[in-house]
């Protein structure tokens, strides 16, 4: 009884040393350049240069493969996946609004000519798309992988900081489930939540113009910043503006020259 009793009493002991302790000694080797290359990682995908972030996704994909406990590193790996589904599902968005415009011009002209000439188009548009499905499909489970791993990390006991925006902007990303933002809040929530608006599977015109506010007003607090444009032209869309549309297109580009999704989607809006 006696032992029983001392087990007890150690299993105790260990479950408060762990709680207090555990995450110190489950992080207290961990280099501090690691900490500083997911920050560097965070600085240059705001940069919008798809070279730039691939890099950097390399480079964080072997650190968190090494460091499978390093949250932060998986955190920041999950923002650059995420960038890269959104511009993928981004061009998408415009290639599926571009065959939608020629399909109906097909449908409405007379002129057999031009109903063949739209039909070629609209052909090109779901050949463009079909040749976005496998990219697109890769990127998702690449991101999908990434969160896992995090909350695998999470569950592991590791401190952690940047998990709750890379959650909130996988979630957005992947199911339209938007997460509360606070006011002034990190740039990364900010642009998640309304990245929630968009990809969510009913968004009402007012819920589309609130998330338009927002990112207009990500634009006006950084005008470095091409990511808010890119989000707000495709907003722009859902409300049936493609002037506006353009006009952010042409701003994000402005902003980020190697914007390819955004240089790729703008071309995209000048085919008639």
């Amino acid at each position: 009884a006696i032992v029983i009793v001392l087990l007890l009493v150690l299993a105790v002991a260990l479950g408060v040393f762990w709680q207090f302790f555990g995450k110190q000694l489950l992080t207290k080797d961990l280099d501090p350049r690691l900490v500083q290359a997911s920050e560097q990682a965070l600085t240059q995908f705001r940069k919008e240069d798809s070279q730039l972030r691939d890099t950097e996704i390399e480079r964080l994909t072997a650190i968190v493969k090494e460091n499978p406990s390093f949250v932060d590193g998986h955190a920041a790996l999950v923002l650059g996946l995420g960038l890269e589904c959104d511009d993928l599902y981004g061009e998408r968005a415009f290639v599926d609004y571009r065959y939608t415009a020629f399909k109906k011009q097909m449908e409405a002209v007379k002129d057999d000519a031009k109903k063949i000439e739209f039909g070629k188009r609209a052909n090109e548009m779901v050949a463009r798309s079909e040749a976005l499905a496998k990219p697109t499909e890769t990127a998702v489970a690449k991101l999908d992988a990434s969160m896992k791993a995090m909350d695998a990390a999470l569950r592991s006991g590791a401190a952690a900081s940047q998990s709750a925006r890379a959650r909130a902007f996988g979630f957005a990303l992947r199911a339209g489930q938007a997460t509360s933002v606070e006011e002034g809040g990190d740039y990364w929530a900010r642009l998640a939540s309304a990245l929630a608006v968009l990809y969510a599977p009913k968004s009402t015109p007012e819920a589309i113009k609130a998330a338009l506010g927002d990112v207009q007003k990500l634009s006006a607090e950084d005008d470095q910043l091409a990511r808010p444009h890119f989000v707000a032209a495709r907003l722009h869309l859902a409300l049936g503006d493609e002037e506006k549309a353009i006009a952010s297109l042409e701003k994000a580009i402005k902003v980020a020259p190697k914007f390819t999704a955004a240089a790729d989607s703008r071309k995209l809006l000048d085919l008639k």
